[in-house]
């Protein structure tokens, strides 16, 4: 393991350490205050040490996280949830993963569990990607702003992480809160104001109900995932209205489907 030498000065400060769990058992490690200097030294270390980071330096908060089964499990089973409901209503996706959400000055970045950019980024990356090669959609969109991230573990910061991501350009949070945590599911409409707004229903995938995902995750795994939502819908078989259903969602003029859903 390479040592780090931190910037120490007699006037530098080094800031609070603090160790803890997540709600579906993830090892976190925050940190807060101290001298900006040695603050920014230490997040540098570190972001490249942990599965998930999140830092503030302006408002000297960070934190770093080494996710859990748990928790690994639970973004698998977001990530599947949202393709599923692209599926179901006809609109272009494209999952990003974990990467990065940075401010425009750099000073801060977040990485949810699972990002996406839907309808017309999505539409574009695929263009792009279809003329030109994966490598070419990802060198012209790589660091454009998600339309949608997703949070499956709950913490001390999700406040900030949200002021982070609404500052990098992000359209959309869901935060599942699965787990020990006792907190029921939120969206969060990140570009309503000035600040994240809580809001009942999705504007990304319209219609869908934050206190409805727990059910449409129950209902995806009851299908037996997306790839048999897929082959059960190309047999003729209706769960797809069953899976819009369960999150609330209506059928649109794009949908896979014709009448209309109360």
């Amino acid at each position: 393991m390479t040592a780090v030498r931190l910037p120490t000065e007699c006037m530098d400060v080094i800031p609070e350490w603090r160790e803890g769990m997540g709600s579906l058992g993830s090892r976190t490690l925050e940190l807060s205050g101290g001298t900006d200097r040695v603050f920014g030294a230490i997040v540098g270390c570190l972001a490249d040490r942990f599965r998930k980071s999140f830092y503030d330096i302006a408002r000297g908060i960070a934190l770093f996280m080494a996710p859990s089964a748990m928790h690994e499990r639970s973004a698998r089973g977001a990530l599947e949830l949202v393709q599923a409901l692209c599926e179901c209503v006809g609109l272009a996706v494209v999952p990003m993963g974990a990467a990065t959400a940075r401010t425009a000055d750099d000073s801060a970045a977040a990485d949810p569990d699972e990002s996406f950019f839907i309808g017309p980024r999505a539409e574009r990356f695929l263009r792009i990607q279809q003329a030109d090669g994966l490598d070419a959609a990802v060198a012209e969109m790589g660091n454009a702003p998600r339309d949608l991230v997703i949070e499956v573990e709950h913490t001390r910061r999700n406040t900030a992480k949200r002021l982070v991501y609404r500052d990098a350009g992000i359209g959309e949070l869901w935060e599942l809160a699965t787990g020990a945590s006792g907190r029921a599911p939120a969206i969060w409409d990140l570009q309503a104001g000035d600040a994240p707004q809580r809001v009942d229903r999705s504007r990304v995938l319209p219609g869908a109900r934050a206190s409805a995902l727990p059910a449409a995750l129950t209902e995806l795994r009851r299908i037996g995932g997306l790839v048999a939502l897929v082959r059960r819908v190309a047999q003729g078989e209706s769960i797809d209205a069953e899976l819009m259903a369960a999150v609330g969602m209506s059928r649109g003029p794009g949908s896979r489907t014709e009448e209309s859903q109360p």
